[in-house]
Parts: structure tokens; C-alpha cells; sequence
């Protein structure tokens, strides 16, 4: 639940209260549901982070969030040139990247490209997030990549990150 610039989250089982005080007793269900979150949080680094990429602010926090809600680890990019310092930042690659196609700076075609040149990139699962339609269709086979039409149904999104990613059997979080 939102409450102002804070986002109380509930435990499964657990009843939702509103953010106190510290000290306060009433503060008990807010610290077994901070455990819960952590529990989740430890699962989804186990599984991987998912890299979402998109131009679209709007799309890649709905995206993030709904991601977070089943227990997967996300970072997210704007472009390809964030994404691609972003991935030579990290030790451990992520599960997937979700990519746009049509983004100002390097789009998910060039950024497709880098990734399939680099070693060290080139084995990591790409599914391409696209509104371009036929675009997409003409050179999917160039991207070798999964492609997803936006707007994105829920499910499919969950599931198609469930295949790359694991996650089976895990719920959404009240959030």
C-alpha cells in the first residue's frame, strides 16, 4: 500500500499496518515483514537480476515494480550505452535483459549487436520489448532474441521471466 512517499509492504498471512515510531509495539508486524523482504531479496539475487532497458521511464519502473512484486532482482537502464557500462560494471551477469528496440543514443539493435561481439556478453538471454511491430518481425532474426509486443500482458511478462530466470511458484507481493 502507498502511503505518501512511502510504500508499507505486507507480508504474506500478515494483516497491513501503517508505518510507526520505532519503539512502538505497533512497529513488531513491520519488522517481520522487513525479514520477508529480505528473504525475497536474498531468493532474487540467487536467480539473477533482470536488466530491463527502455527510453520509456514510465514502462521500466511498471516493469521494475512488477518484477520486484515476484521476488526478482532488477536494474534498469534507459539506453543502450547505460546498459552496456552497467553490464561491464557487474561480476555476475544478469539472468536476462529486457530490451527496447526504439531508443534515442544506442537503440536495442546496436546495443544487440555490442552484446553479441563481447565474449563475455554474448551467452546472456535477451528478450526484446518492441512496439515496432513489423521492424521487429523483419530482423528478430538477426537480434536472436525472444520478442514481447508492448503493450506487455502481466502474465506473460512473469512468465517469460520465469523461463530465463526461475522463480516458479513464487506469488506477487502485496505491495
Amino acid at each position: 500500500m502507498l502511503l505518501g512517499d512511502r510504500v508499507g509492504l505486507t507480508a504474506p498471512g500478515s494483516r497491513p499496518s501503517l508505518p510507526t515510531d520505532e519503539g512502538s509495539a505497533a512497529s513488531a508486524p513491520l519488522a517481520r515483514e522487513e525479514s520477508a523482504l529480505t528473504e525475497d531479496v536474498q531468493g532474487a539475487r540467487q536467480r539473477g537480476t533482470v536488466l530491463v532497458v527502455d527510453d520509456d521511464a514510465d514502462l521500466r519502473e511498471s516493469i521494475e515494480v512488477a518484477l520486484l512484486s515476484y521476488g526478482h532482482a532488477v536494474a534498469t537502464a534507459a539506453d543502450g550505452n547505460e546498459a552496456l557500462a552497467w553490464l561491464h560494471e557487474q561480476s555476475r551477469q544478469p539472468c536476462l535483459v529486457l530490451l527496447d528496440l526504439m531508443m534515442p543514443g544506442m537503440n536495442g539493435f546496436e546495443l544487440r549487436s555490442q552484446m553479441s561481439a563481447d565474449p563475455s556478453l554474448a551467452s546472456i538471454p535477451v528478450v526484446v520489448i518492441t512496439g515496432a511491430g513489423v521492424l521487429a518481425d523483419r530482423r528478430a532474426h538477426e537480434l536472436r532474441a525472444e520478442v514481447l509486443r508492448k503493450p506487455i500482458e502481466l502474465g506473460t511478462l512473469i512468465d517469460t521471466v520465469r523461463r530465463f530466470c526461475g522463480g516458479l511458484g513464487l506469488r506477487p507481493r502485496p505491495v
